[in-house]
């Protein structure tokens, strides 16, 4: 189960990172590292059902296995929150007994534009 988050529209940015020194690349992957542990943050709140979405917390696993991984690729940027455990999906998506749970998703449309906005000043701040 894995939720993306990608900055769109920053092409001409990245392109730019490609050009300067890997010590200013680490600094943006720092800032997008911070973004995603906001995400990481804001799944785990909603599996503990601090959030929107009942609570799927029974032995802890689910929500230990909540992970994060930053990149840049290219001409992207982003980071991705996602669980290895089998059953994220049937979580996330329901299944014929069991209702969606939706806390990749529903955190992802939450604090979206939180993330852009965190990547998007950590690029700016660097690149000016």
């Amino acid at each position: 189960m894995t939720v993306k988050v990608e900055v769109k529209g920053v092409p001409e940015v990245m392109k730019r990172l490609n050009r300067i020194s890997d010590a200013t690349r680490k600094e943006v992957l720092a800032g997008i590292d911070y973004a995603g542990q906001i995400g990481r943050n804001e799944v785990m709140d909603s599996i503990a059902g601090r959030g929107n979405e009942l609570r799927s917390v029974d032995t802890g696993r689910f929500l230990n296995s909540v992970e994060t991984h930053s990149f840049i690729e290219g001409n992207d940027a982003g980071v991705e929150i996602f669980s290895k455990v089998e059953y994220a999906e049937h979580l996330e998506y329901g299944t014929t007994t069991m209702k969606p749970r939706r806390h990749f998703r529903n955190s992802r449309d939450r604090i979206a534009p939180k993330i852009r906005e965190k990547i998007l000043e950590r690029i700016q701040k660097v690149v000016k």
